[in-house]
């Protein structure tokens, strides 16, 4: 490595210590982690067509936050949707400060139960706060327990929309720590499911042509012990690849298409903001640095999986089948 690399990677392991020192006390003595559950599954139209939107990043309370709000309405009442997916980071800067936090109510709440459609939804790293503070993880899954419309009873969990299973996982559990009961309970109801199609939703990517990058090197900083997120690729390589159809994260801002490992792997964390793109050596289907979102259609045999931007204007669209064919047929605009 170069000069610069390894001053990186230092500061970047120098950060990580001193941050944990300062949150050591709930990192190792806070609240027990609550048992996986099963979420209330939402109502399907029609079990031959599966319909959700999924966004990342959104809790940023910007105007870019509420564009992509509403071209997420006139996607659906073009297209229809069964249900909305929030993949992480729901509450900038540190999550929710309080049990009562109003700002959860204000960003998240009011901002997307005009959709009127069931809201579910998984924890990012600003979730947790500075480093791993479980207290507002917790704080969050009771804020959607207490919410009309919004479901996620606990960090992790599961639920069924038709043939689709849906597994909600706790990745910045799986960054800090070795997760063996994530893991246990994610082999053990993957080992048992009869779903036709296996989703995971999650924040951290596998991989990512963005500033956080790939699962094992992010930021840049491959090898240096829990920045790189080491324990994050194993977990994918070891438990998802070639057992999930579709595994939907946020984390970079960003739209992303990858196909590696038997796994489609969709980045859709432009929910409220964008950064740049970034070459990080992985092909892709497609990416974007608009702000938007992922509109997916799951049928019997196949798949149809559309972006749009925060106009509601269709940047790519194309099928695949659960064999693994992707053909692209061209994506619809909808009104605007």
């Amino acid at each position: 490595m170069t000069t610069k690399t390894y001053l990186r990677a230092f500061l970047g392991l120098v950060l990580i210590l001193s941050a944990g020192i300062g949150a050591g006390l709930w990192w190792y003595s806070g609240p027990k982690r609550p048992d996986p559950v099963v979420a209330p599954a939402p109502e399907v139209s029609d079990p031959e067509r599966v319909r959700l939107i999924a966004l990342g990043d959104v809790g940023d309370d910007s105007p870019a936050q509420r564009q992509v709000r509403d071209a997420v309405g006139r996607v659906c009442k073009a297209r229809g949707c069964d249900f909305l997916v929030l993949l992480g980071d729901n509450l900038y800067p540190s999550g929710m400060e309080t049990p009562d936090d109003p700002r959860m109510d204000e960003i998240v709440g009011d901002v997307y139960a005009p959709l009127g459609l069931p809201v579910y939804m998984v924890l990012g790293n600003h979730d947790y706060g500075q480093l791993y503070d479980r207290r507002r993880a917790i704080w969050q899954a009771r804020w959607a327990n207490r919410t009309s419309g919004f479901h996620m009873p606990s960090t992790t969990w599961l639920t069924q929309a038709g043939p689709v299973g849906l597994w909600g996982l706790d990745t910045q559990e799986l960054y800090w720590d070795d997760a063996t009961a994530q893991r246990s309970w994610l082999d053990r109801t993957v080992q048992h499911s009869t779903s036709r199609w296996r989703i995971a939703l999650g924040h951290h990517p596998y991989l990512s042509n963005g500033k956080h990058g790939n699962a094992g090197s992010y930021e840049g900083l491959p090898g240096v012990p829990y920045a790189a997120g080491t324990g994050l690729q194993r977990f994918f390589e070891g438990s998802v690849c070639g057992r999930f159809d579709l595994v939907l994260t946020g984390h970079d801002h960003n739209l992303q298409w990858h196909e590696a490992c038997g796994t489609t792997w969709i980045v859709s964390g432009a929910g409220a903001k964008t950064t740049p793109l970034v070459d990080r050596g992985n092909e892709s289907l497609f990416e974007a640095e608009h702000p938007g979102f992922v509109w997916i259609e799951l049928r019997p045999d196949d798949a149809t999986i559309a972006f749009y931007d925060e106009t509601g204007s269709a940047a790519y669209e194309a099928n695949k089948t659960r064999g693994g064919t992707v053909s692209q047929p061209g994506a619809p605009n909808v009104d605007r």
